[in-house]
């Protein structure tokens, strides 16, 4: 820890904190994205952009720097990485807890929402171009093939491919055991020939299944104790699958047979996927509140860094050899790879669930149970901030907001009459 810094106190914290967000309680003047006046300015934050509910979904960054989000409000968002400008905003019927997808040429989104409906959405103007029901309770994000295949799990123990176009299905896999749900991530092998998804805990505990992409079929399956939630992580030599379980166990499983070659243990439960570093450091987040790098090759810990509280998202890495995590003490951290030292930390308003996503010049881009979805940087520059700020007044634009009695005029905040 850097000398004068205080690590936050522990938060008590149950897997899945209680959606307490109340709408109208965002400060006015974020109504066009740029925070002015009421909030703290802090030094690593260069801008945030507010929804009406909790943000659990991590953000996609497009090729054209649009970010891509899916709210607790009922909304899939697009929104300017650069300014925090809104491009367009989707309505869908129920809260979103997955992360979308792209198509191969960039044109479509694919995002689920908890009522199992997977969404496909024109990213040029946001509007649905079709919906599937794919089954109940989607929290996963789809995996989308080169041929343009989109494949998703659901809480019904069904695997699902689709055409990407149409929504047709080509595909389904039904789980035997009726009591596991398939709603964790799927992710596909370096050649696209093999999907890789875990199940919920059932009778019989609870698997890993590798299936053959092109038709469906079982190709193997590991068995463990307790739920993958998180995605499978492929090694750089597509040998070596990496599996994340809920019995507080990193799997590193033979990627062809499906044979454990060994497990890293941690103190509780693991949720999320773990991330690869550029030399194939393993960096894995805890129910622990603690940040582990593992070394590959003697699967020992390297270091580990202990956040307030628990760490359900994934960690990311940027091209400073930052990782960078959210954590369950409202914080986002931002670690020295090698060393396991803190370099900065943001504090956000709640619990920070969902895993960042690190743009190409460094700027960590992640969402918080407060609502906002935050864009933070090494140093924020303050005449850059001031820009935004300037374009913001500059581009005043008068808001109605349904959820609360408010007219938003600017960075004005005018009650409405009744």
């Amino acid at each position: 820890m850097l000398p004068g810094l205080t690590r936050p106190a522990a938060a008590s914290g149950s897997p899945e904190p209680a959606d307490t967000f109340a709408p109208g309680s965002i400060s006015m003047g974020e109504a066009s994205g740029v925070l002015l006046g009421e909030e703290k300015i802090d030094r690593h934050k260069l801008w945030a952009y507010p929804t009406r509910a909790a943000l659990f979904s991590s953000p996609l960054l497009g090729k054209d720097g649009v970010l891509y989000v899916g709210s607790h409000d009922q909304k899939i968002y697009a929104i300017d990485a650069r300014t925090s400008r809104l491009k367009w905003a989707c309505p869908v019927e129920r809260e979103i807890w997955g992360s979308p997808r792209l198509s191969p040429d960039g044109r479509m989104l694919y995002l689920a929402s908890l009522d199992g409906i997977l969404h496909a959405v024109d990213t040029r103007d946001g509007q649905e171009r079709w919906s599937r029901n794919v089954g109940w309770r989607v929290e996963s994000t789809p995996a989308v093939k080169s041929d343009g295949t989109v494949f998703v799990g659901s809480a019904f123990g069904t695997i699902q491919a689709l055409d990407g176009k149409s929504g047709a299905e080509r595909w389904k896999f039904t789980i035997d055991d009726t009591d596991r749900s398939a709603d964790a991530s799927p992710t596909l092998s370096a050649d696209e020939k093999t999907l890789l998804i875990g199940s919920g805990v059932g009778l019989e505990g609870a698997r890993l299944y590798a299936l053959d992409a092109e038709n469906g079929k079982e190709r193997w399956h590991f068995d463990t104790k307790n739920s993958v939630h998180g995605a499978p992580v492929l090694a750089g030599d597509g040998n070596t699958v990496y599996v994340p379980c809920e019995d507080g166990k990193l799997y590193a499983l033979d990627s062809r047979s499906g044979q454990e070659l060994w497990h890293f243990k941690t103190e509780r439960g693991i949720r999320s996927s773990p991330t690869l570093g550029a030399d194939g450091t393993i960096y894995l987040g805890s129910a622990d509140g603690k940040l582990y790098a593992i070394d590959p090759e003697t699967h020992q810990e390297k270091w580990s860094f202990e956040t307030g509280g628990s760490i359900f998202g994934s960690p990311a890495v940027g091209p400073n050899g930052s990782v960078y995590v959210g954590s369950h003490d409202h914080h986002v951290y931002a670690i020295d790879g090698q060393s396991g030292e803190m370099r900065w930390s943001f504090e956000s308003g709640k619990y920070v669930n969902g895993s960042p996503t690190v743009g190409p010049d460094g700027t960590v881009f992640v969402g918080s149970y407060d609502g906002r979805l935050y864009a933070l940087v090494d140093d924020a520059d303050r005449k850059r901030v001031e820009e935004l700020r300037k374009q913001r007044e500059d581009d005043q634009q008068m808001v109605l907001r349904e959820e609360d009695q408010y007219l938003i005029v600017g960075s004005v905040k005018v009650k409405k009459r009744r």
